[in-house]
């Protein structure tokens, strides 16, 4: 109540004595140029930069940014802004439809607007395939919606992004198109304005985050739950107002507008999950997937070829820059709206990905079998997998906890055998000079031999 009688008694003094200076053209021209408005609240200017981010400033400051032909000091100014509509109670970003006094600072206008009956290019659908990994067409469908709900929401001018689970994409060793997926595609759909792409852990639990004032989607790269600070990050994560602290301004709480992408190539170790409901902040997908193979064998393209690299990195030029072009992003969000409505809500997604993230997490033996034994596993020798166990497992284990060889096989025999429906173990190899053994090893398939030994991929993945 004496907030509002505060702002109510500096509109009455701005409105004493209006109208009697004159306002010049040219003072009205610079005001709806630069976008002028007077802030109540602060008892300062926001005036909009060329980049399009909203400044803050002082009366002396402003008067500085004067054209020549505009004179009038800072009192003609703020009436003229008032008879303009342009003097506001507060400035703020929101998602939905700011009342009359408010400044809403958050820019629409580069959304798309959807393009409906028309075919758009295969690459979108090979893109969220690859991002979506061992949840195939299942996880695929859960991004496509999870991109229309946030859409949605901008489009009918309602919150909600907040209740939106973040979208965990977890790609063992990078390649799967994350970054492209956010700096081309939904920086396209939504506008840059809208999209903070490529962020730091840092810039979303530490202590300065104007970065994320008004963005509607960000991508937060490079995140490994043993480098974040987990309890500030379930704050953030579900809360429907943001605490930021930008550098030399005071505290303040603003709508919390971002839906979030984590995005990591920890291997399951993106986000800490607990198994409880707690999760239902995380939607998670695991991919090893490359993006630009999935785009070669869509394309039936050979990749033993001697010309491949050349061949791929032209094709990805060419390719890439469809995900960025507003026609073919129109076309393909139509399609998506036609598909799922206009949903606004979205629940989280726990399938493969996620049960196999908890996996890893819960015992570091099962993680790196599961790195070990992937799809492009062939044949390697048992105590050279061994070895690598041990050198892995020193740094989530107490030493007397590391498998013995001899539990090892067995279990890594096991898990093998569920994992390739022909795999099993046999002598092979170089025969010993003294003794003419020879060492176990593991195989994918009996056809295969020791020529086809996956260790070094192994150990370049670990």
């Amino acid at each position: 109540m004496a907030r509002q009688k505060a702002l109510t008694t500096r509109l009455k003094a701005l409105d004493k004595g209006r109208g009697t200076q004159p306002q010049s053209d040219a003072l009205q021209t610079w005001i709806t140029s630069d976008d002028v408005y007077y802030e109540l609240e602060n008892s300062k200017y926001r005036r909009r930069e060329k980049s399009g981010e909203w400044q803050l400033i002082s009366g002396p400051a402003l008067l500085a940014t004067r054209p020549e032909d505009v004179m009038a000091g800072e009192e003609t100014i703020k009436r003229t802004l008032r008879s303009m509509g342009r003097v506001v109670a507060r400035a703020a970003y929101l998602e939905d439809t700011a009342e009359s006094d408010i400044l809403n600072m958050m820019d629409f206008s580069g959304v798309l607007p959807p393009v409906h009956g028309e075919a758009y290019h295969w690459i979108f659908d090979v893109l969220v395939q690859s991002l979506a990994g061992i949840d195939g067409d299942e996880g695929a469908h859960y991004i496509e919606r999870w991109i229309v709900v946030r859409y949605n929401l901008i489009r009918q001018r309602k919150s909600g992004a907040y209740r939106m689970s973040a979208l965990v994409l977890d790609n063992d060793d990078g390649g799967a198109g994350k970054n492209v997926f956010v700096e081309r595609c939904l920086s396209t759909l939504f506008g840059k304005r809208l999209v903070a792409g490529n962020m730091r852990i840092a810039e979303l639990t530490g202590d300065y985050n104007d970065s994320l004032r008004g963005k509607a989607v960000a991508m937060v790269n490079e995140v490994s739950f043993d480098r974040t600070d987990t309890e500030r990050l379930k704050q953030i994560l579900g809360s429907k107002t943001l605490r930021v602290n930008p550098k030399h301004q005071a505290i303040r709480q603003d709508d919390n507008t971002t839906a979030f992408i984590l995005s990591g190539n920890a291997y399951g170790r993106t986000v800490k999950l607990t198994g409880t409901s707690i999760d239902r902040r995380y939607s998670v997908m695991m991919s090893d997937f490359k993006l630009a193979l999935l785009i070669a064998q869509h394309e039936g393209m050979d990749i033993q070829a001697d010309t491949f690299d050349r061949d791929i990195d032209r094709f990805m030029d060419d390719v890439l820059t469809i995900l960025d072009a507003p026609g073919e992003v129109a076309r393909w969000i139509g399609a998506l709206v036609g598909r799922y409505g206009e949903a606004t809500t979205i629940e989280p997604f726990h399938r493969l990905g996620y049960q196999r993230a908890l996996e890893v997490q819960e015992s570091p033996f099962s993680a790196f079998l599961i790195v070990a034994f992937n799809d492009d596993f062939q044949a390697c020798s048992v105590s050279g997998l061994h070895e690598a166990y041990r050198r892995y497992a020193v740094d989530w284990v107490r030493e007397r906890d590391i498998l013995t060889q001899r539990a090892f096989v067995t279990a890594a025999k096991r898990f093998g055998e569920k994992r390739f429906p022909n795999f099993f173990m046999r002598k092979a190899g170089t025969k010993d000079p003294v003794t003419g053994s020879q060492s176990n090893w593991f195989f994918a398939a009996p056809s295969l031999t020791v020529s086809d030994d996956s260790m070094a991929d192994i150990e370049r993945r670990l």
